[in-house]
């Protein structure tokens, strides 16, 4: 996904997000090495990497301008804005993007920034959990 805006506007910024507890992918992207780590620790699935893959590291290189890390704290912020003012429920793999924004808000002000939301694929439970505060 993040070829596509390199490709077709190479002045745009594409920058990942990886789960703090979960940083082996930011860790291989940044050192080139694909190191794995003991384990994952994050609610977000979808992204908790605990072996880097080395044709995915590839295929960030050159594309990815920088890499953050968020706490699974700002996923559930993120989530808890989707929800209430857009309507949608958010796996915290999908709300990833909108907790860096969240926690780094004063960095993007005044700039034109587009982010991917996806995945619902949330128990009864964690909706309760993560969506009414539970």
């Amino acid at each position: 996904m993040a070829g596509a805006p390199a490709a077709h506007s190479p002045a745009t910024q594409v920058i990942g997000v990886c789960a703090a507890g979960a940083p082996a992918m930011e860790q291989a992207w940044r050192t080139g090495l694909p190191e794995a780590l003991e384990r994952a620790d994050t609610i977000a699935d979808g992204i908790a990497v605990r072996v880097p893959v080395p044709e995915a590291l590839e295929d960030l290189a050159g594309v990815v301008d920088e890499i953050l890390l968020v706490e699974d704290a700002a996923m559930i912020a993120g989530m808890r804005l989707a929800h209430a003012q857009l309507g949608l429920v958010l796996e915290p793999s999908g709300a990833v993007c909108l907790g860096a924004l969240l926690t780094q808000g004063e960095r993007w002000r005044g700039q034109l920034v587009a982010t991917i939301l996806c995945g619902g694929n949330l128990t009864p439970q964690q909706m309760e959990q993560w969506l009414a505060g539970g």
